[in-house]
């Protein structure tokens, strides 16, 4: 007898939109509220998709039994956020690590040891197929990318981001995916 997977709406799979956030927040939760309060601050319309990947990095630990159970150990994590975005402004500047002038109407490149202070929050803000808010966090992030975009004729030229998260410390928890609790 075959079981039962269920579907889509039973397993509450993330489907729907996804907006970009950089910057500083607090009290992040996958509420209507907070998601409400973000508005104004997204990075910028993004193109088509935005894509999330969150890979552990798992070291075996030698032992006689080969994959014994508790013998594996993630020593680090490797998160990536991929977007065509289709605004450009200074937000998007300082996210691919560019710097304001004093006038702030021109932005370098950063040279050398990046600034503490060029590391953000990114949040990739999404729905599940209920509509209900689903939120991937990403703390001291910076978009490795840099600036790349193709200028097209009569199609909307993307700027591609592809968002890197660095470590605050070994214990500190690279990557966070905020759900909204369940009901009791």
């Amino acid at each position: 007898m075959a079981k039962d997977v269920g579907n889509a709406i039973d397993h509450n799979i993330i489907v729907n939109y996804a907006t970009l956030y950089w910057g500083d927040f607090s009290n992040i939760a996958a509420t209507a509220e907070f998601v409400k309060s973000l508005e104004g601050k997204e990075l910028g319309v993004s193109k088509e998709k935005v894509s999330v990947s969150a890979k552990p990095k798992i070291r075996q630990m030698k032992n006689a039994a080969d994959k014994e159970l508790g013998w594996q150990s993630v020593d680090q994590w490797e998160i990536k956020i991929t977007a065509d975005m289709l605004d450009f402004d200074s937000t998007l500047l300082e996210s691919s690590l560019f710097k304001a002038d004093e006038s702030s109407t021109s932005f370098g490149a950063i040279q050398g040891i990046i600034p503490v202070s060029s590391y953000k929050t990114l949040l990739v803000v999404g729905e599940n197929i209920k509509g209900e808010p689903v939120i991937v966090e990403v703390p001291n992030s910076y978009n490795s990318e840099g600036i790349q975009f193709d200028c097209k004729n009569r199609d909307e030229a993307g700027i591609k981001v592809n968002f890197a998260g660095a470590y605050a410390g070994k214990q500190a928890c690279p990557v966070k995916v905020h759900v909204l609790s369940p009901s009791k």
